[in-house]
């Protein structure tokens, strides 16, 4: 029989770990969605039976609920606190800040919505009479505030000041709120956060030697097009309109990685009967590297013990390829919704540097026209290609050949949205 002594000690401890009696029962993988929660339960099952959902097996599959309860309450405290302790201010009621409490967090904040009541329950039971608020409550969480960030960035440049932002005043810009990082460093700010990222996952890829990429020229079935200078990027003064990441006059290479993509990010608007699309396979003639904005992976979960420090920068991230990859009509007039991304475009271009020092060749993005396909810019001219790989062996010229011109094919345009 336990004393009433070491009752009050169990208690007390449990409560200072924050949850008190846990339902002494055990709970399998199967009754959590969370791949993270999932993991921990494999890892620690002693049970052969889920007193959950049923579940029965001739080896451990349940993990003690004490032990999982514990598991998730570590996950929740890195971004959800006691208002008591997060400087919540208190005037007969919270002031200021957002706070819930244990039954609205378990059933609809944390992920764990898909779960039966009955573990729900007993999962809110033990911290029942606790209350929670997000960490920094007066504040933005790190992705709003990069989020914000940039659309601030964005109007910025767009609507007020699109030479000199990076002159701005700091300070004057931003006053009001000390959270949201000024236009002026905005930049600095996204690159910090992909060299963070690429030191985790690799979100910069290397294109080896003999990489394919696929370019297209439309034109008239009464011309024909067969070099790397007509086929490859404009000569400056030939690029008169603005591209989502290059500006008129400063050409750049667009390709796509396949012949569909190719084609739909090149037609655009509707054709004239007749009309020949050339499709140009160019391949690389050295490795490359560019930035990788279609290989993020998901946001990690809140549970997760060794990747949730990516959450902020992730789901920044996801919301700024998802801003970059906006499809913009096509119709020869300038374009200010490209200016953002012809203004990061650049700072790739010319600034950036990862944490061993070395550049960027350019970026891979979604394509805004194919679904599922993927397009990419390198920073690379007209003078940066050629026709025909033996070309660079006598070339005195080769150390500035990144593609070389390997086929050519045409094919006759129906109409918009049929390829014969």
């Amino acid at each position: 029989m336990v004393s009433m002594g070491r009752a009050k000690r169990d208690w007390e401890a449990k409560s200072a770990r924050g949850y008190y009696n846990v339902a002494d029962k055990y709970v399998c993988s199967k009754c959590f969605d969370d791949y993270a929660i999932c993991k921990f339960i494999n890892e620690n099952a002693v049970e052969k039976v889920c007193d959950y959902c049923g579940n029965e097996s001739s080896d451990a599959i349940a993990a003690p609920l004490e032990d999982v309860v514990e598991f998730v309450l570590k996950g929740i405290r890195t971004e959800w606190g006691d208002p008591n302790n997060e400087g919540v201010g208190w005037e007969g009621g919270w002031v200021g800040a957002e706070v819930i409490g244990s039954d609205e967090l378990i059933r609809y904040r944390v992920g764990l919505e898909n779960c039966s009541e009955g573990l729900l329950q007993d999962i809110i039971d033990p911290i029942w009479d606790r209350e929670w608020c997000q960490r920094n409550p007066y504040g933005l969480r790190t992705e709003e505030a990069l989020t914000f960030s940039w659309f601030d960035f964005v109007e910025q440049v767009k609507h007020h000041t699109r030479y000199i932002f990076f002159r701005l005043d700091n300070e004057e810009q931003h006053f009001y709120d000390i959270d949201k990082i000024p236009a002026s460093r905005m930049l600095d700010r996204i690159s910090w956060v992909i060299s963070e990222l690429n030191s985790e996952i690799d979100i910069i890829k290397v294109l080896n030697l003999g990489s394919e990429i696929f370019r297209v020229r439309v034109h008239s079935a009464n011309k024909e097009y067969n070099t790397a200078r007509e086929l490859g990027p404009p000569l400056p003064e030939n690029a008169k309109s603005s591209n989502r990441m290059s500006p008129a006059g400063i050409p750049m290479f667009y390709g796509s990685f396949d012949r569909e993509t190719a084609l739909k990010e090149t037609i655009t608007r509707e054709i004239r009967p007749g009309t020949v699309a050339t499709i140009a396979t160019f391949k690389t003639l050295r490795s490359i590297r560019l930035l990788n904005l279609t290989g993020l992976p998901k946001v990690p979960s809140l549970f997760d013990p060794n990747n949730r420090h990516m959450r902020s920068a992730l789901k920044f991230m996801h919301s700024f390829v998802s801003d970059l990859s906006k499809p913009v009509v096509k119709d020869n007039l300038e374009h200010i919704e490209y200016v953002p991304t012809q203004i990061f475009t650049e700072y790739l271009r010319y600034l950036y540097t990862d944490n061993e020092g070395n550049s960027l060749d350019g970026i891979i993005y979604p394509s805004a026209a194919n679904t599922d396909g993927v397009s990419c810019v390198l920073f690379l001219e007209n003078k940066h290609c050629c026709d025909h790989y033996q070309d660079t062996m006598d070339d005195r010229d080769s150390e500035t050949k990144y593609l070389f011109l390997e086929k050519v094919e045409r094919r006759l345009l129906r109409r918009q949205s049929t390829l014969s």
